[in-house]
């Protein structure tokens, strides 16, 4: 299904308990706690994985987030409401909430916000190509002050789908393995130190042993684009005389998120560091929740990481064929915008009725949006939701709208950081008419 991100940006009235405790809410957070009070199951509420990053923590239900403080030395309240914090970047925590403390948690004097973690999905499309990086010079030197091959250096990769064992991650003659270091995030076992989950493996005899992290290939493609060693074709890797260092990132389970992302990435910089060697990181992966101009909780942490002998590389360009994003400029005279919802069955991994419509405004700027229904055939809206607005953080529940089987959810935010208003909507639907109805949106400004 697809995923529509606008440059652009609610309001609704709830008692004074929730609306305090969503004041320090993402509208994704939000979001995501009307969800998951609309369910009861478990078979439900597994569902939501497929918008939100859902893991277990001690047998109940948690989300990954981003916890952001008040003060990065105060942590009253955590440890009491069972949160577990991964790592720290300053004032901002890579944390796992029971679900049910979302409220609690937030109603703390120590937090400033909560932002769950969203999925992130596989991208890469272009190999290694003469035509556009012209390696093999690089290789040899061609040009250049010395040949490069990535010898004392570590390549990290974040993905999912290694074949820990491929002869591309051997070095050139097929007899030592060069990965140093795996976090699998997500198989049960030892987790790396000051992490809570996943399992690592420090030597090449458990990596052998371990195998793979699960049936697909993505992450064994990429690296050896990054990084094969093995010129039994003439398509072996970038660096082949790199050290490895893996994060395996579950795309197909979607508990995984960016939260996850940015532990992998401490992670692999903190080896590097430990055996004095300059790193690069490659996340052929992508999402489209965020601002899109550097100033998202996930961009600013990975900004914080890099420094010296310090890279991140990420996937770019992957969908330039989907309509994913659209934006304008509203203004005196032309205050408002409206756009539709295409539901595209099996879009990556999300369900055929699942999507979500990001919208963020600029700094200081008051939007409003409200969710319709429109006929078709009659050419006319047969559903309209009230209209929210960015004044204030505040979330609802539609349940069942014209056409459709299932719940939207809406909710609005002033982001803390950029002071840009961000509205949320949600689609969770079991089944739409998609032959006589669209579902939209509709985007306002002021006067």
């Amino acid at each position: 299904m697809k995923k529509l991100l606008l440059s652009l940006c609610l309001m609704a009235t709830f008692g004074s308990f929730l609306l305090n405790a969503e004041e320090k809410m993402s509208p994704s957070t939000q979001n995501f706690l009307r969800s998951y009070e609309s369910t009861s199951t478990i078979s439900q509420r597994a569902k939501l994985k497929s918008t939100y990053a859902i893991n277990q923590n001690n047998g109940e239900m948690a989300v990954s987030a981003f916890l952001h403080l008040v003060d990065e030395n105060n942590l009253d309240g955590l440890e009491e409401n069972q949160v577990i914090i991964n790592a720290q970047y300053g004032t901002i925590l890579s944390t796992s909430i029971p679900a049910d403390n979302l409220i609690s948690v937030s109603q703390l004097p120590s937090v400033k916000y909560i932002e769950i973690g969203r999925p992130v999905h596989q991208r890469m499309n272009n190999v290694r190509s003469e035509q556009f990086s012209n390696v093999n010079k690089i290789h040899e030197g061609t040009g250049l002050t010395q040949a490069y091959t990535g010898k004392d250096v570590i390549v990290g990769i974040i993905d999912g789908g290694f074949q820990y064992n491929h002869i591309n991650f051997y070095d050139t003659e097929g007899k030592n393995l060069r990965i140093k270091r795996i976090w699998n995030q997500n198989q049960s076992g030892t987790p790396p130190t000051g992490y809570y989950y996943g399992t690592e493996y420090t030597n090449a005899e458990e990596i052998i042993t371990a195998k793979q992290d699960y049936a697909a290939s993505h992450a064994t493609h990429v690296t050896g684009i990054a990084a094969g060693a093995y010129k039994g074709n003439e398509y072996y890797g970038i660096a082949p005389d790199a050290d490895l260092v893996f994060v395996s990132y579950n795309v197909s389970d979607n508990s995984s998120s960016n939260t996850s992302i940015t532990d992998g990435i401490k992670y692999i910089y903190d080896y590097a560091e430990s055996v004095g060697k300059p790193c690069v990181i490659n996340m052929s992966l992508g999402y489209h929740i965020g601002p899109h101009d550097g100033t998202s909780t996930f961009d600013r942490i990975c900004d914080e990481l890099q420094g010296e002998g310090r890279l991140l590389v990420g996937a770019s360009g992957n969908e330039a064929e989907y309509n994913i994003h659209a934006t304008k400029t509203l203004k005196k005279g032309d205050t408002n915008m409206k756009s539709l919802v295409e539901f595209v069955s099996n879009w990556y991994l999300y369900g055929s009725m699942t999507s979500t419509v990001d919208i963020w405004g600029d700094a200081e700027k008051q939007l409003s949006a409200r969710v319709f229904v429109y006929d078709i055939l009659n050419k006319k809206e047969v559903y309209s939701s009230e209209s929210f607005s960015t004044t204030a953080s505040a979330s609802k529940k539609i349940s069942n709208p014209t056409g459709a089987d299932g719940n939207i959810y809406i909710s609005t935010a002033t982001n803390p950081y950029n002071k840009k208003g961000n509205i949320t909507i949600d689609l969770n639907l079991s089944s739409f008419d998609n032959r006589n109805y669209y579902i939209g949106f509709e985007i306002s400004g002021p006067e």
